[in-house]
């Protein structure tokens, strides 16, 4: 998209059988989960809006899209946007709803992922404190609001309910720590058996019915593992959502059994997106994304606001950072330089 022109327009995207589709035309989503690392540029943002973090996200939204892609998948913990059990952050929802204009602005679509608790030093000890059920009504509350902010807009993409739920006995709430955050939040306690698997489905459709009040014309979904005989899994999930949204990370050399994960996805009466992916060798990543592309109807990778010539590889991180970016932009037929933006760390 050229930095003076005007953005595509935005038509809703809804799932008709196996497809996505937005203006009558198939709609593919290309784009990127809004962070790596440490990098986490829109959960900085809704924690303290100012002035600087808003145009360092104009900026990375107008690079994204004058490489070429359609999507961001940005990032809502529950503790910044709920400030007790029934009360919102108003700043927070503020905060979301101008992300919302940015999106418009750039003719970007959103993944609103939200639900989320990563950081251990921003948990709230009310929120902790409840009980199972209570911390659904919590999340359901949580969801009523953002769906209300963010119904009207043309620029949703979806709304995924949480990503990568779990199972737990107490008193874990959390696992999958990795890096500064604990991906994995526990929606469901005492797996047993098949009592698990209906809980799950009750813990969705809970949430579920809290958006639908609110908004009734986005696609709603869950961030889930590539899991089959899981109450959490896609065999257990698949008729309750819209749109399947897997994440899948191929081991260097194994293309194969990845592309195998998602062609079972794509057996049920889903569109199915790639919510995450990434990879350490190109030519797997290759192998991977060529051999999935006949079943997925997007797929999202990961950037913080650098596109891969803006990299110089001081370190590890940012070496595999531009390799994975460098492929998935070339596979997509993007552009790796995209326009001048902002620089990748303003305030």
């Amino acid at each position: 998209m050229p930095a003076t022109g005007a953005p595509p327009e935005l038509h809703d995207v809804s799932a008709v059988g196996k497809d996505l589709v937005a203006g009558g035309r198939p709609f593919k989503a290309v784009g990127f989960n809004y962070t790596y690392a440490s990098s986490h540029p829109n959960v900085m943002y809704f924690d303290r809006p100012s002035k600087g973090r808003l145009l360092r996200i104009r900026g990375d939204f107008r690079k994204a899209a004058e490489a070429g892609v359609n999507t961001m998948r940005i990032f809502l913990e529950l503790p910044t946007f709920m400030v007790s059990p029934t009360q919102p952050r108003r700043a927070a929802l503020q905060a979301l709803r101008r992300v919302i204009a940015e999106a418009e602005r750039h003719g970007l679509y959103l993944d609103i992922t939200g639900n989320l608790v990563w950081h251990a030093d921003r948990r709230s000890a009310w929120y902790d404190g409840l009980s199972e059920e209570e911390r659904w009504a919590v999340q359901a509350r949580f969801w009523r609001h953002v769906a209300r902010v963010a119904a009207p807009s043309p620029a949703v993409l979806l709304y995924e309910l949480t990503s990568e739920p779990i199972t737990c006995e107490p008193p874990a709430w959390y696992d999958g720590f990795y890096g500064d955050h604990y991906f994995a939040q526990c929606m469901v306690r005492h797996d047993v058996g098949s009592e698990a698997y209906r809980r799950a489905r009750r813990w969705l459709a809970t949430l579920k019915r809290s958006v639908r009040r609110e908004d009734s014309r986005h696609m709603i979904s869950v961030g889930i593992l590539p899991l089959a005989d899981n109450p959490f899994g896609y065999d257990n999930l698949a008729d309750v959502v819209d749109v399947l949204v897997v994440h899948e990370y191929p081991e260097n050399g194994r293309a194969g059994p990845s592309v195998d994960v998602l062609r079972r996805v794509a057996r049920h009466d889903r569109p199915v997106l790639l919510g995450e992916t990434f990879s350490l060798d190109p030519e797997t990543y290759e192998r991977f994304l060529d051999g999935a592309a006949p079943v997925l109807d997007g797929s999202l990778t990961f950037f913080d606001g650098r596109l891969p010539d803006d990299v110089h590889e001081s370190t590890v991180e940012d070496f595999f950072y531009r390799q994975n970016l460098d492929t998935y932009l070339r596979l997509n037929g993007l552009s790796i330089s995209g326009g001048p933006g902002l620089p990748p760390h303003s305030p």
